[in-house]
C-alpha cells in the first residue's frame, strides 16, 4: 500500500511535466466571468493550450459557462450541456471547424469526431459552495478559486508570479493520471475533492458507462453514502444512502465487499451520443432547461427493476408515473444503445465500477472542517502526512519554504511556505502565502493573510488583512474585499458550523452568523460582479495601509450591526459581546469594563452592564446560549 500511495502521489505531481494528461480540458462554470478566468489562468501564451503547470502544454482547454441554463441543471443536464458548450467554444476559439446553423446532434457529432482518439475530461466547478462559507465569497462567489497548501507559477496579462494552488488545480493535478487508460471516453470530475488513490487505475474501462467507488467495510457507515453494489455479470448497481440490511439483500449470495461511490464517471463517447440524442435529453438542451443528476436519474434506472426504482423514488416524494417514465426512457435509451451503437456489448453489463483502491485517500475540501482537517494533514507524521506533502511538493527535510523568518520565531512540525513571519511561535500549523509580524499558534491554517498580531487555535484563518486577530477555539475568519469599500467585510463563523443551513434560514435570506454584518447570499449578491482581480486590487489598496486603518471598535460595531438589522443596540451589543468571547478578543467582561468597551454612558451604566452581562452568560434563565443565536433570534425575523 505505501509504494502505490506515494508512488500514485509522486505520478500526480510530475504529470503535466511530463506530458500526462487529458488531450481536451472543458471546465464547467457558474458564471461567463469564472469561465473566462480559468481559460486565462489554465493556459500559456496562445489562450488555448495548456501552461504545462497542472495541465500538460498540448492539452487544449474549454472552459465555459452554463449561466444561459434556466435554473439548476443538476450534474446530468449540466454535463451534457457542458459539451455541447465546450463544442461551440471550441469553434470560437478555431481549434474545430463547424458551420455555422447546426442543430445541438450536429454540433456533439462534430466534436465527437474531432475528439476521435482522445481523452476528454471535465470538471464541474459550478455551485456557490455553500458548505465553505465563508471562503467562497472571499474568491469572488468562485469554490474553485479557494487556496490549497501547494504553490505553483501563474503567468496571466499581470505578469508571472507564484500563486498558492487552486482547489481546482488540485484536482486537475490529482486525476491526470487516469488520462492515458480512457481514450474515447468523457471524463467527469468534481471540483472539491481530492482522490489520492491506492490502485493505479491503469487498465481502460471494461464497460460503457464507469463510476469510480472505494471499497469500505460494510457496517452501519455506509449507509450514509451512495454505494456501488457488485453483481454475479460483473457489473454493478448505484444505490443512494440504503440501511445496511437493504444492502445486504442486494449484495450476490456470500459478498461482503461494497464501494462507497465517489461520484466521479466516465463514459464512452458512443454512450454519450446516445444520451445526448436521447429525445428527452435533447428537447432539454434545446430550451436549456430542466434538471437531471446522474444517480437518480441515470444510474439508478439503468441498474434496477422498475418496480424497485419506483418504490425508492416515491419514498423521496416523486409520483410513480413520474417515476415510472423516467425508468422506461432509460431503458429505452439501453436497449438503442446496445442495438445501434455497441451491438457487440450486447448481453454485457453497461454500468461498472473502477475501485480506487479501499485504503485510498479522499480530500474533501467542501467543508471548513474538512478544509482545516485535510490542510494541516502536511504536519502530520503519518503515511497520509506524507502523501499530502508529496503531492503538494514540500520536501521531508525542509518545510519551511521560500520563506523568511526573525530570530525571535521558532516553529514545531509546522509547514511555512512563501511567508514571512518575525517573532512568536507555532505548532503544528500551516502558513501559506502569508506575512506576519508576531504570531502565537496551534493547530491552525494560515493562508493569504497579512497580520501584525495573531493568535489562533486550532482555527482557520483565510485571507485576513489586519492589525489584531484572535481566532480560539475552532473558529474561522476570512475577509471578503468588495470592490470600492474602504474596509474588507469581515465574516466569521465556526469550525463545524454547516453553512448550507445558514444559506437557507430565512426562507433563503440567509442567517446572521455571530455579528457578521451580512448574511452569505447578500455577501454574494454584492460580490457577483466581481473578478479576482477585481478582488486582488481592492486587497491590495487595502493593505498598502494598512497600518493607518483600524476596524470600527466594538461600539461602532454595535451602532453599524444595529442599523443593518434593524434591531435594538442592547440586542446588537450582546451580539458583539458573545462574538468577542468566542473568538478571544476578551477572556472575560466585569461590569466597569463591559461599558467602558461598549461606550455605555450615564450614571446607571454599571448596572445597566450587569443586567445585560446576566444576560449574556444566561444567569437569566439558568442556561448559557453558547452560539449567540437565541438572544437575537427575534432580530432576525423580517430583517435583511
Amino acid at each position: 500500500m505505501e509504494n502505490n500511495i506515494i508512488n500514485n502521489a509522486e505520478r500526480m505531481a510530475r504529470a503535466a511535466s511530463l506530458g500526462i494528461g487529458a488531450d481536451i480540458v472543458i471546465v464547467v462554470n457558474s458564471s461567463d466571468t469564472q469561465a473566462s478566468f480559468w481559460q486565462e489562468r489554465l493556459t500559456g501564451d496562445d489562450g488555448v493550450h495548456g501552461s504545462g503547470v497542472v495541465l500538460k502544454k498540448d492539452a487544449i482547454v474549454l472552459s465555459v459557462s452554463e449561466a444561459l441554463w434556466d435554473g439548476e441543471a443538476g450534474n446530468g443536464f449540466g454535463t451534457l450541456n457542458g459539451f455541447v458548450e465546450a463544442a461551440m467554444r471550441a469553434g470560437e476559439l478555431g481549434v474545430l471547424d463547424m458551420e455555422d446553423g447546426l442543430d445541438i446532434e450536429d454540433i456533439c457529432g462534430a466534436m465527437l469526431s474531432f475528439s476521435s482518439g482522445k481523452t476528454v475530461f471535465m470538471f464541474h466547478n459550478a455551485g456557490k459552495g455553500t458548505r465553505v462559507s465563508p471562503l467562497p465569497a472571499a474568491e469572488a462567489n468562485s469554490k474553485p478559486n479557494i487556496r490549497l497548501p501547494g504553490m505553483i507559477t501563474v503567468t496571466d496579462t499581470e505578469g508571472t508570479r507564484s500563486e498558492p494552488m487552486t482547489m481546482l488545480e488540485a484536482v486537475l493535478r490529482e486525476t491526470s493520471v487516469y488520462a492515458p487508460s480512457r481514450k474515447e471516453r468523457l471524463c467527469v470530475f468534481w471540483g472539491d475533492q481530492v482522490i489520492l488513490n491506492e490502485e493505479n487505475i491503469d487498465n481502460a474501462p471494461a464497460f460503457p458507462v464507469e463510476i469510480f467507488g472505494e471499497v469500505v467495510p460494510l457496517n452501519e457507515g455506509i449507509s450514509s453514502y451512495g454505494v456501488l453494489l457488485p453483481r454475479e455479470d460483473g457489473g454493478i448497481a448505484q444505490r443512494e444512502k440504503l440501511p445496511l440490511d437493504e444492502v445486504r439483500k442486494l449484495l450476490p449470495p456470500g459478498s461482503e465487499e461494497v464501494c462507497r461511490s465517489i461520484g466521479s464517471f466516465t463514459v464512452s463517447f458512443g454512450f454519450l451520443e446516445a444520451l445526448i440524442s436521447m429525445p428527452y435529453n435533447l428537447e432539454a438542451l434545446k430550451r436549456r432547461k430542466g434538471r437531471s443528476d446522474t444517480d437518480p436519474d441515470w444510474w439508478q434506472p439503468l441498474t434496477s427493476e422498475r418496480r424497485e426504482y419506483i418504490g425508492v423514488m416515491r419514498a423521496k416524494g416523486v409520483p410513480p408515473e413520474e417515476a415510472g417514465s423516467a425508468w422506461d426512457r432509460m431503458k429505452e435509451l439501453k436497449e438503442e444503445f446496445f442495438t445501434r451503437a455497441a451491438p457487440e456489448t450486447t448481453g454485457k453489463p453497461l454500468v461498472g465500477a473502477s475501485n480506487v483502491g479501499r485504503d485510498s485517500y479522499w480530500w474533501d475540501y467542501g467543508q471548513n472542517r474538512f478544509y482545516l482537517r485535510n490542510t494541516r494533514l502536511l504536519t502530520s507524521d503519518s503515511l497520509e502526512g506524507r502523501a499530502a506533502r508529496v503531492f503538494f511538493g514540500v520536501a521531508e527535510d525542509k518545510w519551511t519554504v521560500d520563506s523568511e523568518t526573525g530570530p525571535g520565531f521558532s516553529s514545531e512540525d509546522s509547514v511555512i511556505i512563501a511567508s514571512g513571519i518575525k517573532r512568536g511561535s507555532v505548532k503544528n500549523c500551516v502558513i501559506i502565502d502569508s506575512e506576519i509580524e508576531e504570531v502565537y499558534a496551534e493547530d491552525s491554517v494560515v493562508i493569504g493573510s497579512r497580520v501584525i498580531d495573531l493568535k489562533a487555535y486550532g482555527s482557520l484563518c483565510y485571507g485576513v488583512a489586519a492589525r489584531e486577530v484572535n481566532l480560539m477555539g475552532g473558529k474561522v475568519l476570512a475577509h471578503v474585499f468588495v470592490p470600492g469599500e474602504r474596509l474588507p467585510v469581515e465574516m466569521r463563523t465556526d469550525i463545524a458550523r454547516d453553512g448550507t443551513k445558514d444559506w437557507k434560514a430565512r426562507e433563503g435570506k440567509g442567517a446572521f452568523v455571530y455579528d457578521n454584518l451580512y448574511t452569505y447570499p447578500e455577501i454574494a449578491r454584492m460580490m457577483s460582479n466581481a473578478t479576482i482581480k477585481d478582488v486582488r486590487k481592492a486587497r491590495n489598496i487595502f493593505e498598502n495601509g494598512m497600518r493607518e486603518r483600524a476596524f470600527p471598535a466594538p461600539s461602532a460595531r454595535v451602532k453599524e450591526l444595529s442599523s443593518r438589522r434593524g434591531v435594538p443596540e442592547e440586542e446588537a451589543r450582546m451580539a458583539v459581546a458573545r462574538r468577542m468571547l468566542a473568538f478571544g478578543d476578551v477572556s472575560s467582561f466585569t461590569a466597569r469594563g463591559y461599558a467602558e468597551i461598549f461606550d455605555i454612558q450615564g450614571p446607571c451604566a454599571l448596572s445597566r452592564a450587569d443586567r445585560e452581562l446576566k444576560r449574556l452568560t444566561g444567569e437569566n434563565n439558568g442556561k448559557e446560549d453558547h452560539d449567540g443565536e437565541q438572544a437575537y433570534a427575534k432580530g432576525q425575523e423580517g430583517n435583511t
